[in-house]
Order: structure tokens, then C-alpha cells, then sequence
């Protein structure tokens, strides 16, 4: 850690100056700095009445004092102040009638160095202070992004998407705005099963990889669970574009898998609802879930927009199930694998 310490004259006062720059040496890519652009720890004792004090106290010196020039008072003991290229900064000057005179002359080099030992002290405590506080930055971002993203996609999990919907229905505007996409994927079962459960998560880490470059910067994409994903949708102004976005999703998920050596053809069915069809996040997953059922029961392999129409019918065939359950009659669940 390169380092410079010299005596100087500072707004007009002889002072003790280390320069020292702050550099990482963890070989953390992330925690270099560019030559040039250093953080410097700058070291500043100012020669003065304070430190005259101090060689009172300790070292008996008769009034000692700093100034820039001789005092040219023939009753003074007089030493001279240089820098390192030997220039002179300024002077001490003390009443050397006292013993601890000589003790000054014999000392002050080592008054000097332990100054610098000082600086270089304090330089290594910001040192240690500054790779503690980066390792504990960098252990809190990555516990962080931990709770916050799927473990085997990375894509935002259930948690951080149902605080990112929340943030985008209370930030959404007259003007624009979002969509809820609810996808399930088709087939996924008999590609976990006919291939074993690492091709599973292979192709749930490809499907990921997949519809990350189809949404913006601003969107989010998150894996709900199992085979079931979901798209917040920002800044929608059309209809037109959340059917432009579903059919990019089922052409980039409808093309051939290879997982460990073998093809898989899967497809995906998407349920959409747009605001301000709900307001409320409970409600823009029911209806988006809604659409998604449309979808299944439709063939699969497409997609559904939310309107009215599909709640009636959701809500009949509620009722009927219900009269089914309170008759004791088997129910088909609503949604296929």
C-alpha cells in the first residue's frame, strides 16, 4: 500500500502530513479500483501549541513553539524543520536552559517516527475497517438476492414477485397500464417423468433462460413453483401487446428441448389479465388464474384474455362443483396437469 509522510507548511502552519491510498487486495474483481482514482487517507498533525504542550509535559521543554521563521531571539534554542528534499518548513524553538533540551535534540527524530508509526496505524485500521464492511456488503447482497430469487431458474421467486406486483399496481398510472401473465407448462409431467427429475430442472432452467430476453428491462419474471411461472407486464398501452408478448412466449417454448442428450417438445398455456380489469393483487391472480383455465380447457399450447364472460363462468362452475362436493360426488379438478 503505497504511502508518503513528510513535514509541511499547511495554510501558513509547519504540519506532519501522510498520504496514504486506500487499495484493495481481496483480488475481488469487483472491489478494484483504477489507478488514479484511489481513495487517499490523508493524515494531517499540525505542529503547534498543542504539540508544544505535550513536550512540556513530557519532555520538560522550556515554552516550546513552532513558527515558519527563525524567532532571531538569541535567548531561544533554535532547531531547524526539514522536509525530505531538504528544504526548510519552518523551526522549533524553546528555552534550552531547561535539561530536557538535550533530551529534545536526542529524541526529536524519534518523535518524528512516531508519528509515522501513528499514521500507519490508523491507516491499517481503515484498511481492516473497509474489507470488513465489503465482505459484509457483499454476504448481505447475496443473502439478499438468495431470498429474493428462485434457487434453480434465479428468476424472482413467489415472495419478491408478489412484492414486485404490489409495487407495480400501486405505481401504475391512468396512461399505462400492466398485465399479469400466468403460465403453466404443457407436457412438463412426462418430460419429469419419461426423463428422470434433473432433465426436469435442465429444461425448468432452460424454459427460465428462455423468457428472460422476451420482457424488458422493467418487467418481471418470476417461477411461482413446480412448472408454473408468471410475467408482470409494465407500461401496457394496448391489448394488442400482452397477445404479441403470449405468442412470443409459445413459439420460444414450442421449440425442441435437448436435455442429457435427448429432445423434448413441451408447450405452455398463458393466462392474461390486463388493469384495470383488478386493482387488487388477489384479484388480478384470480382472474389471471381464470384465463389460464380458459386456456387449458381450450387444447393448451395458447392463450387467454381476461373478460367478464370467463368469471360467470368460472363462478358456474364453482357452484356446481360445490353442489357435486355437497352431494358427495367426485369433482374433476378444474385445472390439467
Amino acid at each position: 500500500m503505497p504511502a508518503i509522510h513528510d513535514i509541511v507548511s499547511v495554510n501558513g502552519r509547519p504540519a506532519f502530513v501522510d498520504v496514504s491510498a486506500i487499495m484493495s487486495e481481496s483480488g475481488d474483481d469487483d472491489l478494484k479500483i483504477a489507478p488514479g482514482s484511489e481513495n487517499l487517507l490523508v493524515g494531517v498533525r499540525f505542529l503547534d501549541n498543542v504539540l508544544a504542550k505535550v513536550l512540556t509535559e513530557q519532555y520538560l521543554i522550556d515554552r516550546p513553539a513552532f513558527a515558519l521563521q527563525p524567532s532571531g531571539d538569541a535567548n531561544l534554542a533554535e532547531y531547524r524543520l526539514r522536509n525530505e528534499a531538504g528544504d526548510t518548513v519552518g523551526w522549533l524553538s524553546w528555552v534550552p536552559d531547561r535539561p530536557g533540551a538535550q533530551i529534545l535534540r536526542e529524541t526529536l527524530p524519534a518523535m518524528l517516527g512516531a508519528l509515522a508509526i501513528a499514521a500507519l496505524t490508523i491507516l491499517l485500521l481503515v484498511r481492516g475497517l473497509y474489507r470488513t464492511t465489503a465482505a459484509l456488503e457483499a454476504g448481505r447482497a447475496e443473502a439478499e438476492y438468495n431470498a429474493n430469487h428462485d434457487p434453480l431458474t434465479g428468476l424472482a421467486n413467489r415472495a419478491f414477485f408478489a412484492h414486485r406486483l404490489e409495487e407495480a399496481l400501486s405505481g401504475s398510472g391512468d396512461k399505462a397500464d400492466i398485465a399479469l401473465l400466468a403460465l403453466d407448462l404443457d407436457r412438463f409431467k412426462q418430460v419429469n417423468d419419461t426423463l428422470g427429475h434433473e432433465a426436469g430442472d435442465q429444461l425448468l432452467r432452460e424454459v427460465g433462460q428462455r423468457l428472460t430476453p422476451l420482457v424488458t428491462e422493467a418487467d418481471t419474471v418470476a417461477r411461482l413453483g413446480g412448472d408454473e411461472f408468471a410475467i408482470i407486464r409494465r407500461n401496457v398501452t394496448a391489448p394488442g401487446e400482452v397477445s404479441a408478448l403470449s405468442q412470443r412466449i409459445i413459439a420460444a417454448l414450442g421449440a425442441p428441448f435437448v436435455l442429457s442428450g435427448r429432445v423434448a417438445q413441451i408447450g405452455v398455456s398463458i393466462g392474461a389479465v390486463i388493469t384495470p380489469a383488478a386493482r387488487a393483487m388477489r384479484d388480478l391472480s384470480a382472474k389471471a388464474d381464470i384465463a389460464l383455465y380458459e386456456a387449458k380447457a381450450s387444447g393448451r399450447n395458447t392463450y387467454r384474455l381476461f373478460d367478464e364472460e370467463m368469471a360467470r363462468a368460472a363462478q358456474f362452475r364453482d357452484r356446481v362443483a360445490g353442489e357435486l362436493a355437497d352431494a358427495g360426488l367426485p369433482v374433476t379438478p378444474g385445472k390439467a396437469a
